[in-house]
């Protein structure tokens, strides 16, 4: 009797673990079928892609400068110098260094009213100077020593009815994505998707794969888009206050932009989709056409890149998201072109280098900026970049530095006049002085930087 108990139970155990082990399977042909539609595949790529989007969007705008040019003025100054080793063929470009350029615009559309003013530096001494105020349709110009009047004159549109924009709001852009995903969702009905198990090659990597192709005709996509937009109003608000554009204006925009009146059908590319087992987790994303695909591979953190022109390898490199990096190395032998790009891209700097190579033509950039953020809706940006060119008969470097703030409610600086006159009423005399006075600051400085070039005029 023990041994038949012991028998049943045995047997009991069995069937249990059988009975399990079909649930399994059934559960995983069911989830294969059913989880593993084409459909449901693209539909939950877009839902993972815009709730990245999202949470990027609502990232970015933690710190990020925020201004509505409808309701606050904004100010933007700055300066720039640059400096240079080249001094070659009757150029000189180190005395680049001489000069200073800054900068101030301001532009207050409550008030109606916008300022410019440009001043030069040669050696710290005032080089030149010139300076403007709008208000409404009327425009002073003061141009300093190049003149000794201000000039007014009037323009045709009036400042208070010109469309100007403002900084994007959270708001609108993640209304915008909202109303996107949705327009995508939709369009799935209307798109070829297939899946496929088997063997797939995918550059130069062969494996067995699930794959799910679907077909991308742009110019049909551009028309659907641009007619989803056209007749969906919380895009149009949303745009509308992105842009500062009227309603009517950016149809007129969107259409000129998005939509084809004859659908190309050549006009397409695929994207492949490949997965392991998981059906939620994609191994390879693959885009693709006749001639050319690239494959991005979601590794982590890491989403490596890899690009094929007629199976010819030319694309390397990865998006590494735990440090912000960016490394692209691009070679086309035939074309004996290239391209290398090494950065850190943040929201607050960005550094690196980027170099492009054409044959014996090479240029190299190397970047260093950052922004600093302040509590008081301010935005600092220093930006160091440096130039360097080389071919047959080059080799030098440019140096660019710039510093540049942003500010909000910021106030228009006036112009003291000096015997105004009237831009039509100015006497031939007058138009002149300030051509030839003009003339002679412009003179002054290819003087400094390319002698040569004047010795050729006889100048």
């Amino acid at each position: 009797m023990e041994e038949n108990v012991k028998t049943r139970k045995s047997k009991k155990g069995v069937i249990i673990f059988l009975v399990i082990l079909l649930v399994i399977i059934l559960g995983g042909v069911v989830s294969y079928f059913v989880l593993f539609t084409p459909e449901m595949i693209a539909k939950r790529n877009i839902n993972s892609t815009f709730k990245g989007l999202e949470l990027s969007v609502k990232e970015y705008y933690k710190d990020s400068l925020k201004y509505d040019l409808s309701k606050e003025s904004l100010g933007i100054s700055g300066n720039l110098t640059f400096d240079s080793n080249y001094k070659k063929s009757g150029i000189d470009l180190t005395k680049l260094k001489n000069y200073k350029f800054n900068y101030d615009l301001v532009i207050d559309k409550p008030n109606t009213k916008a300022s410019f003013n440009m001043n030069v530096k040669r050696l710290n001494k005032d080089y030149l100077n010139i300076n403007s105020v709008t208000n409404e349709k009327n425009i002073l110009i003061d141009y300093g020593d190049l003149f000794n009047r201000t000039i007014r004159m009037d323009s045709d549109i009036s400042f208070k009815d010109l469309e100007l924009g403002s900084s994007a709001s959270e708001e609108d852009v993640l209304t915008l994505l909202d109303r996107t995903k949705y327009f995508l969702l939709d369009h799935i009905s209307k798109d070829k998707i297939t899946k496929k198990f088997g063997n797939f090659e995918i550059g130069d990597k062969k494996g067995l794969y699930t794959r799910v192709n679907h077909n991308i005709n742009v110019d049909q996509y551009s028309n659907d888009y641009y007619n989803f937009v056209k007749d969906d109003e919380k895009s149009l608000k949303a745009l509308t206050n992105m842009t500062g554009l009227s309603k009517d204006k950016l149809l007129e925009s969107l259409k000129e932009e998005l939509y084809k009146e004859k659908v190309d059908e050549k006009n397409s590319f695929d994207l492949n989709i490949y997965y392991k087992i998981n059906p939620l987790k994609a191994k390879y994303y693959e885009v693709c056409d006749d001639e050319d695909n690239f494959i991005f591979e979601v590794d982590k953190n890491k989403i490596n890149i890899t690009g094929f022109s007629k199976k010819e390898k030319q694309l390397e490199g990865y998006f590494d998201k735990s440090t912000s990096k960016l490394y692209l190395d691009y070679n086309d032998k035939k074309a004996k072109t290239s391209m290398k790009i090494d950065m850190i891209i943040k929201e607050e700097s960005v550094t690196g280098i980027a170099k492009f190579v054409d044959g014996d033509d090479e240029v190299l950039f190397n970047i260093d900026s950052h922004n600093t953020f302040r509590k008081n809706n301010d935005c600092k940006n220093s930006s160091n970049i440096t130039i360097n060119v080389k071919n047959k008969d080059l080799d030098f470097k440019l140096n660019v530095i710039s510093e540049m703030e942003i500010k909000t409610k910021v106030k228009t600086k006036d112009i003291k006049e000096k015997n105004t006159v009237d831009y039509d009423k100015m006497s031939q005399e007058e138009q002149d002085e300030l051509s030839t006075n003009a003339g002679i600051k412009l003179l002054g400085f290819i003087n400094e930087i390319y002698p040569d070039f004047l010795n050729s005029f006889n100048v």
